[in-house]
């Protein structure tokens, strides 16, 4: 995965808001059906991947990338509800943190695989 390719050779923070999520990684263990736990558990015990939900360090972080969710609501266009849920918590944060890092926001789902297309 690529993912774990990147964590070989950059230190990554994952962030989550769900602390279980958050603990499920530290300990080795993927929550998500796409990455293997071996995956995870080999970038956290190499020391380059680890997860947290305090939004305190977010600040710190030279890159944040924001992965939400983008469904579709019944007329078929995206709910962008969640995108713009995590761009105000994470603007919240930097405002209150300082301003040093840089933010790519990269929702996902059929909508906006579709306009990429």
């Amino acid at each position: 995965h690529a993912a774990a390719g990147l964590c070989r050779t950059t230190n990554v923070t994952g962030f989550d808001v769900d602390a279980t999520k958050a603990a499920e990684i530290n300990a080795g263990r993927s929550y998500i059906p796409d990455v293997p736990s071996d995956d995870v558990a080999a970038v956290v015990r190499g020391g380059t991947f680890k997860a947290t939900s305090d939004m305190d360090g977010l600040a710190a972080m030279d890159v944040i990338d924001i992965c939400v969710p983008t469904p579709l609501r019944k007329t078929k266009d995206p709910d962008l509800s969640y995108v713009i849920m995590a761009v105000e918590a994470v603007a919240a944060s930097l405002t209150e943190y300082g301003p040093t890092a840089k933010i790519a926001v990269i929702p996902k789902g059929p909508y906006v695989l579709a306009q990429v297309a």
